[in-house]
């Protein structure tokens, strides 16, 4: 408790200040604070740019695998390397209302066993949710993709 006195005679004042709530205010908002910090590292993509603007780059990478998120699944294209390997699909449609992130991975496995993946460039259409672009990245990083990056159009 501090206390606050002051004047003289009548007009004397002697006030006491519970400090306790302001305490507990101030040790409840650097909670706050802490808890917010980490999580804010823990749910970071990193994410590197290398200009600002338009590409330089004006010939499209013949050697990437570029998986487009939609609303209805993924939209896959395979570089020229993989023209000659059975059964990739250009397309993997939602099933249950859920991506077949399961089959993606399978996909990577199977193309990493054989060689190391190119780049994997990941996109997400107007209609894609965070949710589901991340987990297209997660999918290509654990079917063994070293190189996944993330593109903007």
């Amino acid at each position: 408790m501090a206390s606050v006195s002051g004047g003289q005679g009548a007009n004397k004042i002697d006030v006491e200040l519970n400090l306790v709530p302001f305490i507990d205010l101030l040790s409840t908002l650097v909670l706050f604070l802490l808890i917010t910090a980490v999580w804010l590292q823990v749910s970071a993509l990193t994410a590197s740019v290398d200009s600002k603007g338009k590409s330089t780059n004006t010939v499209p990478d013949q050697n990437k695998i570029v998986v487009h998120v939609t609303r209805g699944g993924y939209q896959l294209t395979w570089p020229a390397m993989y023209s000659k390997t059975p059964g990739l699909p250009g397309s993997l449609p939602k099933q249950k209302d859920r991506y077949n992130t399961a089959n993606l991975i399978g996909i990577f496995k199977k193309l990493a066993r054989v060689a190391p993946l190119p780049v994997v460039s990941v996109s997400g259409g107007d209609d894609a949710t965070y949710g589901s672009v991340v987990e297209a990245i997660d999918a290509a990083k654990i079917g063994g993709g070293t190189a996944v990056s993330l593109s903007t159009n």
